[in-house]
């Protein structure tokens, strides 16, 4: 059985620079409200893979165009290494990080301070694997795997009804958190990106998908495929999501539902959309690239 400790238990001088024997770093991404966070919690009930709450440490680090080009000469822009670390400082509170990583402007050192401490965590914790989820992340999967040794990256593709239903539903229970996601049409914009990213990734890479509806019909098979893939032998105990350690911040209410385990939940679609809502956002979702990802799988398992 694993420890469940955390970055005040550990017991490395210098986890930034600690030999560790982590094998694999895997990154879950996908369009938010795909189901990302129910799979995560199967994956880290493996015995040799450990977890942690969001980091979203690429996204405050990088940011959009003006970061993504900066990121394209090891550059990191203004005070972005600081959100960076100050969203660790949250997610791992109590380690209290060293002042000289949020002054760093070098990417590929500061990707590289990240990677050791998430190593030091899964070694203090009797892992040789950690998952990383940040659905948004999405954005960045070709220049985490040129920074990041050994990383792996499952997309989770979710039906873009449900996925939209869900982000909508969440701005209307959570006003003060996502009260800016309430527009469909964004969040369908938001759902079409995603995809989008999955596919140019997959055409030249071995990426995973996973199809969230398979998955909630039969989780054995998609966890089986994902054990094969980061190189460990398949537990069924992960089918059930018991993590020993914590992969939700406190007040992420909204995450509340990965306590019931692997079922499909309800689609909000009908539900939290108008007529003219639901037709519109019919029209904006990107059903070509959706289909090619489905009809990819199927190739995929006729050639394995």
């Amino acid at each position: 059985m694993r420890k469940n400790v955390g970055p005040a238990d550990m017991t490395m001088d210098d986890p930034f620079d600690a030999q560790t024997n982590v094998d694999r770093r895997v990154f879950l991404v996908g369009c938010p409200r795909s189901g990302t966070t129910i799979l995560q919690r199967c994956i880290s009930s493996h015995s040799r893979v450990t977890s942690f709450p969001e980091t979203d440490f690429f996204a405050k680090l990088i940011g959009r165009r003006k970061g993504l080009a900066l990121a394209r000469i090891n550059r990191i822009g203004g005070d972005r290494s600081r959100r960076a670390w100050g969203k660790m400082e949250q997610v791992f509170g109590g380690y209290g990080f060293p002042d000289e990583l949020s002054n760093c402007r070098s990417l590929a050192e500061t990707v590289g301070k990240y990677t050791a401490f998430l190593d030091s965590i899964a070694c203090s914790r009797g892992c040789d694997r950690w998952l990383e989820k940040t659905p948004r992340h999405f954005r960045y999967v070709d220049l985490i795997a040129r920074l990041v040794p050994s990383s792996v990256f499952v997309h989770v593709v979710r039906d873009g009804r449900a996925v939209v239903g869900s982000i909508v539903d969440r701005a209307i229970c959570y006003p003060e958190r996502f009260g800016s996601e309430r527009d469909a049409v964004q969040a369908a914009g938001l759902w079409n990106e995603a995809i989008q990213r999955t596919a140019e990734r997959v055409r030249r890479s071995d990426d995973l998908i996973v199809h969230y509806e398979e998955f909630v019909e039969r989780p054995d098979n998609a966890l089986r495929d994902i054990c094969k893939k980061i190189g460990v032998e398949y537990e069924p105990e992960m089918v059930s999501g018991q993590p020993d350690g914590k992969i939700t911040e406190s007040g992420e209410s909204w995450k509340d539902s990965v306590h019931l385990g692997v079922v499909n939940m309800k689609d909000k679609f009908d539900e939290v959309l108008a007529e003219n809502e639901r037709h519109l956002v019919s029209r904006v979702l990107d059903w070509s690239t959706y289909r090619h990802l489905q009809n990819l799988r199927g190739s995929r398992e006729r050639t394995t």
